[in-house]
């Protein structure tokens, strides 16, 4: 019998199948890829959201530092920003907390202490 040269048919299916699967591993972390990437921006957003809310406090007068909340969107996600204040008379000093959050699942918080201007 004479020799054949090329592939046979389960030559090619089980390379098309290998194709396949590298394909769609390829395709899931690119997926993966672009979540996290997204994740990471909302996050700086976040960080850069708070620091300039703290920095407005560190510029108000003491007095001036109170509670509040309230949403701000940067970009296409919607943070909610959460000022929380605990007064230590004694001490003069206001312990200010920020606390921002996004998508219902993701928290970020920073802390600021304040004292008492004389």
């Amino acid at each position: 019998m004479p020799a054949r040269n090329g592939f046979t048919f389960p030559d090619v299916l089980i390379g098309v199948l290998l194709l396949s699967l590298g394909i769609l591993a390829f395709a899931g972390m690119q997926t993966r890829a672009v979540q996290d990437i997204t994740l990471g921006e909302a996050a700086a957003n976040a960080s850069f959201l708070a620091r300039s809310t703290m920095d407005e406090l560190a510029a108000m007068p003491y007095a001036q530092c109170v509670e509040k909340k309230f949403h701000q969107s940067l970009g296409r996600v919607q943070y909610e920003v959460d000022v929380s204040l605990e007064e230590q008379a004694a001490l003069r000093v206001k312990d200010i907390t920020v606390t921002v959050s996004w998508d219902g699942k993701h928290t970020q918080k920073y802390r600021l202490t304040k004292v008492k201007e004389k």
